[in-house]
């Protein structure tokens, strides 16, 4: 009986051709359209992500429990604290000491308020406005465009620094100025000073011991879950590893908040191309009433009526989506392959919060195309209920008088 309720479905399918490839033309369009919009948000997301996260925190940073509510001097960690069995993870690509701290910078005639940044040669190659300095040498410092400007320093004047470090110890060092960075954020090109681990040990009196460290892994992806694992390693001192979305939950709501609405305008299409669906399937079901009437006559159940209903359906969606899925394949290929440069007004925004980002790159992730595909895939199955309920209520009297 299947069988042949099988093969009267498919040749149900292609009765009216011209509806069919309506029905099926809609979906794939749906399903194109809904793929390559959340492919342009993910690949927009994990720019902002992976630029802002080299530019500022690390994939992770492992520090003193009271820091994140409380940064400051006064929450150190030190270097017995953190095993090397901590950090023993494929994932991992880097852990390296950071001190930050704030002081007082001065040239012979100007000074002015900055954060000290005191890092080592991996993080060196890790942050994006640094990248291009060869050697993070002692006695030299990097500052802020902005900040070089403001004190009239260029390279290879002196910088003097004067700070309040651990246990209210003063620290002053003078450094030559290596170079300028400019970090594409005017606040921070104000009042930044970047300078080796070792002369921040002695700046700030934190000898072997620092305000963080920083890790970072291969992908960023995996943040979460190495901070998790790498805090189950912890357990028992009093530090913690916070991934990077913990560390700027500001960034993760604004892409949550526009990610939402991706998912509304998501939601509305695929239920309009559903109504389609719904549409099509209701109508093969009203111009053969008298049909199943005739049918019903000769001792066919209702039963079987509404699987052969739903297995037209279901040809119907699987037809629309493999055909969708032909196309997406070379598609998301192209396009991944197919940075799209950033409009100079739009990268003056990014650049206005501290974010390089110069192309954008379409997502290959799996849940660029799963999600729209399978609810697609669930909207279409839920239109087979207003069919089957009206043949179900079907008269056989007036289904035959039709």
């Amino acid at each position: 009986m299947f069988s042949l309720l099988l093969h009267l479905a498919w040749r149900n399918v292609w009765r009216n051709a011209r509806r069919t490839w309506v029905t099926i033309s809609a979906v794939v369009f749906a399903v194109l359209i809904a793929v390559v919009m959340r492919s342009l948000q993910g690949g927009t997301y994990e720019a902002l992500q992976r630029e802002t996260i080299s530019m500022v925190t690390a994939e992770l940073q492992i520090q003193d429990e009271a820091y994140l509510d409380d940064p400051g001097l006064a929450h150190p960690i030190w270097a017995d604290q953190v095993s090397a069995a901590a950090l023993d993870d494929p994932r991992i690509r880097f852990a390296e000491w950071r001190i930050e701290g704030f002081g007082l910078v001065s040239s012979e005639e100007h000074s002015a308020a900055a954060q000290i940044l005191g890092i080592g040669p991996a993080q060196k190659d890790h942050l994006s406005f640094f990248r291009g300095v060869d050697e993070m040498q002692p006695g030299r410092a990097w500052i802020g465009s902005a900040l070089a400007e403001n004190l009239a320093l260029s390279i290879g004047d002196s910088l003097v620094v004067i700070t309040q470090g651990y246990q209210n110890m003063m620290g002053a060092e003078i450094f030559a100025v290596a170079g300028t960075i400019t970090t594409g954020s005017t606040e921070a090109d104000r009042g930044l000073v970047v300078i080796a681990y070792e002369d921040a040990e002695d700046l700030f009196a934190l000898w072997g011991g620092a305000t963080m460290m920083v890790v970072g892994t291969k992908d960023f992806h995996d943040a979460a879950s190495v901070a998790e694992d790498v805090s189950a390693s912890l357990e028992g001192s009093n530090l913690v590893a916070h991934p990077w979305a913990r560390l700027m939950p500001e960034l993760e709501q604004m892409i949550q908040m526009d990610d939402a609405s991706g998912v509304i305008f998501l939601v509305f299409l695929l239920m309009l191309v559903g109504f389609e669906v719904l549409n099509t399937t209701l109508m093969s079901v009203m111009e053969r009433t008298k049909e199943f009437g005739v049918i019903q006559a000769v001792g066919l159940r209702p039963f079987h009526l509404a699987i052969l209903i739903a297995l037209e359906l279901l040809m119907r969606l699987l037809v629309s989506l493999a055909l969708a899925m032909a196309l997406l394949i070379p598609l998301l290929w192209v396009l991944s392959n197919t940075p799209i440069p950033i409009p100079p007004e739009l990268l003056e925004v990014y650049q206005s919060f501290g974010i390089q980002v110069s192309e954008i790159r379409f997502s290959v992730r799996s849940s660029v195309w799963t999600i729209p595909v399978v609810a697609m895939f669930v909207i279409g199955l839920f239109s087979i209920i207003p069919p089957i309920v009206r043949l179900y209520r079907l008269n056989l009297i007036d289904a035959l008088r039709n």
